[in-house]
């Protein structure tokens, strides 16, 4: 019944969002799952090989086409605390109408968002959520971009030993809703 408020736009481009003071290769933690644009559903791939869907067949190694997917059917994390998701190139709607969002109300579309990133073990095995090229300079973060407003796009409340890296992180919205500045404010 109340007005909605709508958050500040934002943008971390290639920003870690926490900063990994060791050197993390995605071997020799937990399981490693692959999100890339050309990839299938939690049905049709199991995530587990960076590879395209081959268009049919089920479980196949090969990688997710969307972070989505590393969601259960009732919008709870797949991957356990020291799991890594690499999420290729490209854009990623996030929010209500995204892949596997069933779980969704359409009335609260703010509340349409993946839940607080399970903890990692220990410091030194983070769970994490990485760009592909993390490693490498960065140069083509992948794109999530929340839709219908949701509170966020990774939630990291209550989460310990996580590493975040080299994602774009963006509402697409030109405007803030009852902004200070006249010209980033919009009705």
């Amino acid at each position: 019944t109340g007005k909605a408020v709508y958050r500040p736009a934002f943008r971390i481009i290639g920003m870690t969002v926490f900063i990994c003071f060791m050197v993390l290769t995605p071997n020799g933690y937990g399981a490693t799952y692959y999100v890339r644009t050309d990839g299938g559903t939690a049905d049709q791939c199991t995530g587990l090989a960076d590879a395209p869907y081959a268009g049919s067949g089920t479980h196949q190694p090969c990688a997710w086409s969307h972070p989505f997917w590393a969601l259960d059917s009732s919008g709870e994390w797949k991957l356990k605390g020291g799991d890594t998701l690499m999420i290729g190139a490209g854009y990623y709607r996030m929010g209500i109408d995204a892949p596997n969002t069933d779980w969704c109300g359409a009335a609260w579309p703010y509340q349409c968002h993946v839940p607080p990133l399970p903890s990692g073990p220990s410091p030194e095995k983070p769970t994490r959520i990485l760009g592909v090229g993390w490693n490498q300079g960065c140069t083509d973060p992948p794109e999530l971009w929340g839709a219908e407003r949701p509170w966020q796009i990774i939630s990291l409340a209550g989460t310990d030993n996580a590493c975040i890296a080299c994602l774009e992180l963006t509402d697409h919205s030109g405007c803030v809703e009852h902004h200070a500045n006249p010209a980033v404010r919009c009705d």
